[in-house]
């Protein structure tokens, strides 16, 4: 290996490492929307998801490009709630791509909804972890005081009072979508509800 390509991928790693900490998270004041999105277009939604219950019932998780920005709730830094649907879906990864939308805008602009929410930038390399060995939980929320609209839940316990859980809506028989991705220090969403 040449001595040039040695440095190049020494600096790519020293980058990536001042990005990522010893846990594997990201520091969400360093890493912007642009990079992640470039892990999720690499090692996420590349790729199809199937899960076989103790049932032996067949689901398939379709985790595309647009689910994106909904993910990391990059809505919620819209300039006024008429603008929402503007930094969601295609919309919002081209403000994205563009550079149009930035982390480092997000927490000047809105400080208050930056600190609600930075915890989905640092967990979110984890949701690959979630997606390869998730726990199944078929979400009611009736049983809760909740706004979310899920059917399921898919679940990584990093430790015994953190939990990762992706929220998902069935679109048909056997097929779902994400919907949300919330980080948890309690088992508030999966208390009382059915696993599989």
């Amino acid at each position: 290996m040449e001595s040039s390509s040695i440095i190049i991928w020494m600096n790519f790693f020293i980058i990536l490492r001042k990005k990522v900490n010893m846990l594997g998270k990201y520091d969400a004041n360093k890493v912007e929307y642009k990079d992640i999105l470039m892990f999720f277009r690499d090692e996420i939604s590349v790729y199809e998801y199937r899960y076989t219950l103790e049932d032996n019932t067949t689901i398939l998780l379709k985790i595309k490009e647009q689910h994106f920005c909904k993910l990391l709730a990059l809505d919620e830094f819209a300039p006024s709630t008429y603008k929402r649907r503007m930094y969601l879906d295609e919309l919002g990864l081209e403000k994205v791509e563009k550079e149009e939308l930035t982390s480092v805008d997000s927490k000047n602009k809105k400080p208050k909804i930056w600190k609600t929410y930075k915890n989905r930038i640092e967990y979110f390399p984890y949701l690959r972890e979630l997606l390869l060995k998730p726990e199944y939980v078929i979400f009611n929320k009736q049983l809760l005081n909740t706004k979310i609209d899920a059917q399921i839940i898919l679940l990584y316990r990093l430790s015994e009072t953190e939990y990762i859980h992706l929220f998902c809506k069935q679109i048909k028989d056997n097929t779902i979508i994400p919907i949300t991705f919330l980080i948890h220090k309690n088992d508030k969403y999966i208390i009382n509800q059915e696993t599989k």
